[in-house]
């Protein structure tokens, strides 16, 4: 299978819209799209204002476009597609980045969550979430489906879920 690129510059600017969110302050990272028939869904992670101490958190949120020359602009989330998590869960202080996959009618997320030990800026392990409507997400649960293990002691962060001859496969970093 051939890919040919089409470099197509940005194609937005969260900032610069009249329609980004109240709390978003800057970031639109590690774009994620999903077809959704006649547009383009494409999560990121957003960031607030950093708080007193300097810190960020980081939240997933949405945009919704028609592709094309354009790329007409249909939609924004105005509220992150998932809660933050309770004081000293994996995800108390976001969730970056994330991956989606539409599969029989539910939305599947795997995602980085966000916490900060002491010793280092930030750790990461990934949580899973699914959605009925791909605008608000469920957490699986209170605690991280993959983290560090003797074998893997270090961050695990960067998910990727795709689905494959009747598989689903999960990448991560």
């Amino acid at each position: 299978m051939k890919f040919e690129w089409k470099n197509l510059g940005l194609v937005f600017r969260l900032e610069n819209l009249s329609l980004k969110p109240a709390w978003h302050a800057s970031h639109a990272q590690a774009p994620n799209v999903v077809d959704m028939g006649n547009f383009v869904r494409v999560y990121f992670c957003g960031r607030p204002a950093p708080d007193q101490a300097n810190n960020f958190v980081s939240r997933g949120l949405y945009v919704d476009m028609v592709p094309g020359e354009t790329f007409k602009i249909l939609e924004i989330s105005q509220d992150p597609i998932l809660e933050l998590g309770s004081l000293g869960e994996f995800d108390e202080f976001g969730t970056y980045p994330i991956s989606i996959l539409k599969h029989s009618g539910q939305y599947l997320a795997f995602y980085g969550g966000w916490s900060r030990p002491s010793a280092v800026p930030f750790d990461v392990a990934l949580g899973r979430a699914t959605s009925n409507d791909g605008k608000k997400f469920t957490k699986h649960g209170n605690g991280p489906i993959l983290g560090a293990c003797p074998q893997e002691p270090f961050v695990i962060t960067s998910p990727k879920i795709r689905y494959f001859d009747e598989k689903f496969v999960l990448a991560y970093t």
